[in-house]
This record gives C-alpha cells, structure tokens and sequence, in this order.
C-alpha cells in the first residue's frame, strides 16, 4: 500500500510540474516571467484542488438563506440536546453492575490513560535541559490530575464508557458544548520564581540583588518574581462518530474567543509577561465533517443553505494580541511560527482518522451504487477492517502518512509563510487505514470463516476470490481519488485528498471512462482465473477476524495474528499445529466397534518422537514469529526517526540559511550606515570649514573696510 501512496504522489507532481511547465511556456510566448519555482507547492495543491468535477461552490461561498436564523436554530437546539443528554447519562449509571460483577473499569482505564499519558510526556521532555513537569507542575505518575491538562471526550463509545462509571472529561456531543469546555479550561500559571528555579539562578540574597542590579545597568527592570511569566494549558480533545464532528465544529469558536485569553488583544485582564498558550491536539475518528468523505460534509451545500457548517475546518497555529517584541514580527526573515511572545497563542493539532469505505467518515462521491451499497456493508461488517492486514505494512502504511504530512505541512509554511505573522503552519494529519478486503464481499468471508473454525478446515472463498477485482473497481469508481493502476489492473485510491472539501455529486476527473468497461472485464476474467488457480484448500492460511478478536479476549496472541508468518499461536501443550485453526476438534484416537476396539494410534515410540519434533518445529517457528514482530516495530520506530530527523535538519537549514541572509543584510546594513555615517561627518567637516572659511573672509572684509 506505501508503493500506491508514493506513486500517486509521484503521478501528482508529473503533473503539477506538466502544469508548471505549461505556464512557463505561456509566459514566455506572452513575454511574462515564469513563476518561481517557490511557488511549486501553490501550484501542486491548486491542481489538486480540482482533483474531482465539482458542480458546487466551496462551502464559503454557499449563501445563507436564512439570514441568521437557521444558525440560532441551531444554537438552541444544541443547547436543549446537551441539556437533555447529560441529565440521561448522569442519572443512568450501569456501573453498578459491573462493582456487582467485581470489577472496576475507572481504575483499569483511567489508569492506563494515565501510565500512557505519563510516558508520552516523560519520553517528550526528557531531551530538554531542564525539567519542563517540574516547572509547569505536571505529575507525570497522575498526568490527568494535572492543573493546566484537561482531557476531554465525546461520542458514542465515550457515552458508553460514561455510562459504565468511566468519566474521561466527558461532554455532551455537540459543538458548543465541546468549545465551552475548551475555552473554560484552566490555565497552570507559571511564575518569574519558578523559572528561575527551574534554570538554577538565584532567587533572593546578595546574588539575587547582583543579578537585578546588572539587568538595571543594562536597561532591563526586573518585575517581582510573584509576576506571571506565562499561561499554559493542554485540552486534549478526542471525539468518536458524532462527537467527532462535534468536536470538529467547535474549532472555530475556540478560534472566536482566542483575543478574550490572557494576552488577547480584547482581554481586560493583567497580561502575563510572555502571553498564554493553549496546545490543542484533536483527534477525531470516523469524523461524519472529514472535507472528502464525512456523509455530513458530502451535503454541505445544503446544510449551508440553513448557516449551517458541517465541513471540519483545518486548523492553523495563530495568535491575538501585541507581542512583547515590538516592531520584531520575525525570527531572521521567518515568522514566529505564527506565535506572539506577550500575546494569546493557540498551537493546534488535528488527527483526522477513519478506516477506507466507513460509511460515516469514507462516503460515496457520487451516487454510485456499488459504492454505496459498500458503504452499508461497512457499517454492518466493519471486521473487514482487519482481514489481511499485517502489522508491518499498517504501521509503514501510517507512519508514511503522518510523517509526510507534517513535513509537508512544515515545508509549505517555510517556503510561503504569508502576509500575516500571527498565522503560523496548518498542522492537520488525516489518516486513512487502507482496507485490503470489500465489505461488500465480507458475508462470503465470514461465513467461510465459521466453517474453518468449526472443521479445523482452510478453505478458500471462490466467490470473494472471483469477484473481488471487479467489485473494488466499481467500488472505487465512486470516489474522487480513484487512479487506474496499470500494474494490478485496478482502479485504485491514492487516499490522498481527504483534506479537500467534496461535495455529494462529485465526480472523479482522472478516468477515462471510454476504457473502463474494458478495464471491468478484464477484472471479471482475472478475478475467476485466480479462483480456479487457488483451488478450494487454502495452503497459506492467515488467521481470520474472528480469530484476531478472540485473540483479543484473550483466546491466542493477538499481535502474532497480525503477522502473516505467525499463523497459529501455541496453546498450553504446545503441540498446535500450524496448518490448522485453533479451534481444530479433538482427534479420534480409538472407535468401538460392539467389543471390538481398532487402534488408530501409530505405535508409543513413534508418536512421541513426532510429537517432539513437531513442538521444536513450534517453537521455532513462535519464536520466529515474535522476533519478526520486534523487527517490525523496531523498523517502523527507526523509519519514523530518520523521516523526522530529516525534517529537523531540513527546517534546521532552512532557519540557518534564512539566519545567514538576515546577517549578510544587516552586516550589508551596517556598513551603509557606517558609509553614511562617514559620508555625514565629512559633510559636516565640509560645511565646517566653509563656514569657518566664511567667517574669516568675512572678518578680513571687515579689517579691509576700516582700514
């Protein structure tokens, strides 16, 4: 699946630099200057904003033909359902059933959020030089209780864990709701003291008075230790479904009254001396408002039509206030990140993540009827999701999309900041877990499933097989970013543009549609070949779904049956074998016959020399398994340091190289003032002596009348 991703990419900049080429052609028969290769980037996401056939506007240009009231509307009824919904959940509590049933969700989820939280921040503070918990007052052991971090939930499965007793920072899944909850977020206020002690300098005594007294003589007037450096806050925002789209939606009223925080530029408040930050991660999953593909956000010209918003906005790092460096917007010749020292800052990071073909968040383009008949069988089989997936190519899979996306996003910003140094880089990540099965096809799968696991047999799925090649064209047809792939023969997603806002009626650009029945065909023909060819035994099983969330219960090793090459986990004995379910029936050893008995057992001798090389063969062949699974993470973990390392020496560089040129104008700078200094003085040496000259010219006139 990488190689797709990156042959798309590939294909896409063929066609941006065809485009780029085209203008600088045009340019030059016009005689106008081509435009800098700087502007690749704005020409490679202006092709891709017109990947699809749109026959609707954006959604800022959809009129609101309400005038206002559709959205107050709204309003109302968000407050009345947030009202409503959390009278139900907080007076219906199925946790006493589960303290009946002796166990204690909070404790083992809240538990393991916090030991997962603790170690994210430890590993991320770890490489600075001071201690950064200690000085914003985060307990790493208890994170969560934390002033300044406020974790935030909302969605069906966090209404569901509310509902049992897990209170995760749970709001009612709607957009004000969420904003409200954000916004009132309390801020952990750190001090001019706790700096100080946290970077070893003195805090009171003769070395304090030292230090105040050559900051004086330098011209800096050092305020109370009491006064507040700086306001920092973490809400940590996770929405599922419904909450998702809700949590989506509330961004920008958190954009709204980002000038009402401390350092805000309508705050009435004493401001701290370096501003307030609020570091915003978002993580939506099967979000209904993703740009191309949310069922809500297919339908944005209509909700538009009431001032209603159901498109998720990307987020931007930005700020609101005066910045304590005046009249020093930048740092070299790059902006501050968006940031304002002194000002109220707002430092967001959006994961948008969804499974292919989900119904809530990967919808239909087009009224395409496979397509949304595969939408349905989404929803009602999603163990599609984990048929034929492997750790190995998931995880490369993930970390290219994150990994390229923030360089990305990184990237784009360095080479054109803009106009306005309080917006800084849009940091959204949209993850898309690439599915290698059809839903349409998982009822066949399923029920080949159960007869395995009831038989102990490995037999294939001719159907699925058959049909397969076909049935994942037409379904991929009905999306804007279907590609024909020349290798497989496919129609194929790059999954590369869940960012553009796509309406429902939109249609793909890049097919030819002349050769697609063509193409159906040979897809029929291919997919009944290889059905014949692999016979009706599966020789190479791989665990199923149903296997993979019984592992997860606890029935066998759940990330051994994410590796192809473990294909059964060893039971208590260790004699499994390996070319059989897990749940194969006992083996007949003996049949009675009236009186009569008939040994089917190989003689005592045999038996346990084989039983002993086959539990070598097992155990070889586990540890093989689990070794390939440490390898698998450990490249994975080793790809996505080197990806960002080279992201830190390409920004390094870039700020280097911006720092250079900076220096070479101001040394260029100094030496034209230094020029025009000289080039003064010796204008005032000139006119000095003119003058002076003057003067005794003057004075000999006089000596010469008298006389």
């Amino acid at each position: 699946m990488a190689v797709k991703h990156r042959r798309q990419r590939r294909r896409i900049k063929r066609v941006a630099t065809l485009g780029a080429a085209t203008a600088t052609v045009t340019a030059l028969t016009v005689g106008v200057a081509p435009p800098p290769q700087a502007q690749a980037a704005a020409v490679q996401r202006d092709l891709r904003l017109q990947a699809g056939v749109h026959i609707f506007p954006p959604p800022d240009q959809i009129p609101d033909l309400t005038g206002g009231f559709g959205t107050q509307v709204y309003n109302v009824s968000q407050d009345v359902g947030a009202q409503v919904m959390t009278a139900f959940v907080d007076n219906f509590n199925l946790a006493v059933l589960l303290q009946a049933a002796g166990l204690d969700p909070t404790a083992a989820i809240e538990g393991a959020l916090n030991d997962a939280l603790g170690d994210a921040l430890a590993n991320a503070l770890s490489e600075l030089p001071i201690d950064v918990s200690e000085l914003l007052g985060i307990d790493l052991e208890n994170p969560l209780s934390s002033v300044g971090i406020n974790v935030i939930t909302t969605g069906g499965l966090f209404t569901l864990l509310r509902l049992l007793g897990v209170d995760l920072g749970w709001v009612a899944p709607f957009p004000n709701s969420v904003a409200d909850e954000i916004n009132n977020t309390e801020y952990l206020d750190i001090s001019l003291e706790s700096i100080f002690e946290a970077v070893g300098l003195p805090t009171s005594g003769l070395a304090f008075d030292a230090l105040k007294a050559t900051l004086a003589a330098v011209g800096i007037d050092l305020p109370p230790l009491s006064t507040n450096a700086a306001d920092v806050r973490i809400p940590i925002v996770a929405g599922w479904g419904l909450g998702a789209f809700a949590a989506g939606a509330a961004y920008q009223q958190v954009v709204d009254d980002l000038p009402n925080q401390p350092g805000g530029a309508a705050y009435t408040g004493t401001d701290p001396l370096l501003g307030s930050y609020t570091i915003l991660p978002m993580i939506l999953i099967d979000n209904p408002g993703r740009a191309n593909g949310g069922i809500l956000a297919r339908a944005y010209p209509l909700f538009g039509l009431l001032g209603i918003e159901t498109v998720t906005p990307d987020t931007q790092v930005q700020s609101s206030g005066t910045s304590i460096l005046e009249g020093v917007p930048v740092v070299g010749d790059i902006p501050l990140f968006g940031l304002t020292p002194g000002g109220a800052n707002l430092i967001p990071i959006k994961i948008d993540a969804t499974a292919e073909y989900l119904p809530m968040s990967d919808f239909a383009a087009w009224p395409n009827p496979f397509t949304m008949a595969n939408n349905v069988a989404a929803g009602l089989f999603p163990t599609y999701i984990l048929r034929n997936q492997s750790l190995d190519t998931l995880t490369t899979v993930l970390v290219d999309q994150i990994v390229s996306q923030l360089g990305a996003d990184i990237t784009d910003y360095l080479a054109n900041p803009g106009d306005d140094p309080q917006l800084g880089p849009k940091l959204n990540i949209y993850v898309t877990i690439p599915a290698n099965s059809l839903p349409l096809l998982e009822p066949t799968y399923l029920a080949v499933d159960v007869v395995n696991l009831l038989t102990g047999a490995n037999f294939n799925n001719p159907i699925g097989t058959a049909l397969s090649p076909v049935l994942t064209s037409l379904v991929n047809l009905g999306y804007t970013d279907v590609y024909y792939d020349e290798q497989t023969g496919i129609y194929d997603r790059s999954l590369d543009e869940a960012d553009i806002p796509t309406a429902f009626g939109t249609l793909p650009a890049d097919v030819d549609w002349a050769q697609v029945p063509g193409h159906l065909a040979n897809n029929l023909v291919t997919g009944i070949q290889k059905a014949i060819d692999d016979g009706l035994i599966n020789q190479n099983p791989v665990p199923s779904p149903i296997q993979q969330l019984l592992g997860l219960l606890g029935v066998g090793n759940p990330l051994d049956s994410l590796v192809p090459d473990a294909l059964d986990t060893l039971n208590d004995t260790g004699t499994q074998s390996l070319t059989t379910t897990s749940f194969e029936p006992q083996s007949i050893t003996e049949t009675n016959l009236g009186t009569d008995t008939v040994n089917l057992t190989t003689e005592e001798e045999d038996a346990g020399s084989e039983v002993e090389t086959n539990t070598k063969k097992l155990t070889t062949a586990a540890d093989d398994a689990r070794g390939q699974l440490k390898k698998t993470v450990e490249d994975a973990g080793d790809r996505a340091k080197t990806s960002a390392e080279k992201a830190r020496e390409r920004t390094a560089k870039a700020v280097k190289d911006a720092q250079d040129r900076v220096n070479d104008i101001a040394e260029k700078g100094r030496k034209q003032i230094e020029a025009a200094a000289e080039r003064v003085e010796k204008g005032v040496e000139k006119a000095v002596k003119g003058a002076k000259a003057d003067t005794d010219n003057d004075t000999k006139s006089k000596k010469a009348d008298a006389a």
